[in-house]
C-alpha cells in the first residue's frame, strides 16, 4: 500500500517538474521505454543512484540542459553531472538511433557522447565552455561566479559519486561526492573556470567581464567582509586540481 502511494507520488511529482521546465516539449517526446530501462540500468553502472520517478525527471531535465549547452556553445562541452549522465547512458544502450532523431529534432545536431579524455581538448576548457553556455541560457551574466541549474543538479538530486559545484568569491570549485551523495567541505577550483580565465580565452566578453567586476566592488562597498561564499562553502583549495575526474566524466562535442 505504502509503495503504491509513494509511487503515484512520485509520478505527480514528476509530471510536475515536467511542466515547468523550458524543455517540456522536449522532454514529453522522450521514449516510453527510457524510464523503464534507466530503472532497472542506472543502479547497476551508478551505484546507490535513486530509481523513482522524480529522480529521473530531473536528471532528464539535466540532460536536455546540456544538450542545448553543446548546441547553442558549438564548443566541446564537458557534462558536469553524472545524475544526467546517467540518463544518457541508458538512452544509448537501449536506442541510439532514436538519440540521435531525437537530438537532431530538437537540438538541430547530433550530439555525440564522447569520454573527456578524447575530446581534443583539456578537460577543464571542456567545462568552462559549458558553464558559459548554461549562464547564457539562463540569463546569468557568463563572466560572475553563478552556477546554472546544470552545475547544481548533482549536489540538488545527492547523486552518489557525483560532482557537487559550488562559488565561493569569484571561484567556482567542486567536490566529489561519496556512494551517500555527500560532497567534502574542501573544492578543487580549475584555474579555467575563473573569470579572468574565461575573458583570457575569449569565452566572456570585455563588458561581460567589466560588468562583473563592476557588481563585485558594488557588494564590497556595502558589506564589511567583501564577497562572501554562494553557500557556506569552504573556500580552501583542496590543492587537488581536481585529480583525474576534474568534475565531470564525460561530454559532447
Amino acid at each position: 500500500m505504502m509503495k503504491s502511494l509513494k509511487d503515484g507520488i512520485n509520478t505527480l511529482c514528476a509530471k510536475s517538474v515536467l511542466k515547468q521546465s523550458r524543455y517540456c516539449a522536449a522532454l514529453d517526446d522522450l521514449p516510453d521505454m527510457l524510464f523503464g530501462y534507466w530503472r532497472d540500468t542506472a543502479k547497476r553502472e551508478f551505484p546507490g543512484i535513486p530509481c523513482d520517478a522524480v529522480f529521473f525527471t530531473r536528471a532528464a531535465v539535466g540532460l536536455m540542459n546540456f544538450f542545448d549547452c553543446v548546441a547553442t556553445s558549438q564548443k566541446p562541452c564537458g557534462l558536469p553531472s553524472k545524475a544526467a549522465d546517467s540518463v544518457w547512458h541508458a538512452w544509448l544502450a537501449c536506442d541510439p538511433a532514436g538519440l540521435e532523431r531525437f537530438c537532431r529534432k530538437h537540438f538541430r545536431r547530433q550530439i555525440p557522447h564522447i569520454k573527456i579524455e578524447d575530446m581534443g581538448v583539456a578537460k577543464d576548457d571542456s567545462l568552462a565552455n559549458c558553464l558559459v553556455a548554461a549562464r547564457r541560457l539562463e540569463g546569468i551574466n557568463a563572466a560572475s561566479a553563478a552556477l546554472p541549474a546544470l552545475f547544481k543538479l548533482d549536489a540538488r538530486l545527492k547523486m552518489p559519486g557525483g560532482y557537487a559545484y559550488r562559488s565561493c568569491n569569484d571561484k567556482v570549485g567542486f567536490a566529489s561526492m561519496d556512494r551517500k551523495g555527500r560532497a567534502g567541505p574542501r573544492l578543487s577550483y580549475p584555474e579555467a573556470l575563473l573569470p579572468a580565465s574565461l575573458l583570457a580565452v575569449g569565452l566572456v566578453s570585455s563588458s561581460e567581464y567589466e560588468a562583473y567586476i563592476a557588481s563585485l566592488w558594488e557588494n564590497r562597498s556595502t558589506t564589511s567582509t567583501g564577497a562572501e561564499s554562494t553557500d557556506g562553502a569552504d573556500c580552501s583549495d583542496s590543492g587537488d586540481g581536481g585529480g583525474c575526474s576534474c568534475g565531470g566524466g564525460c561530454g559532447g562535442d
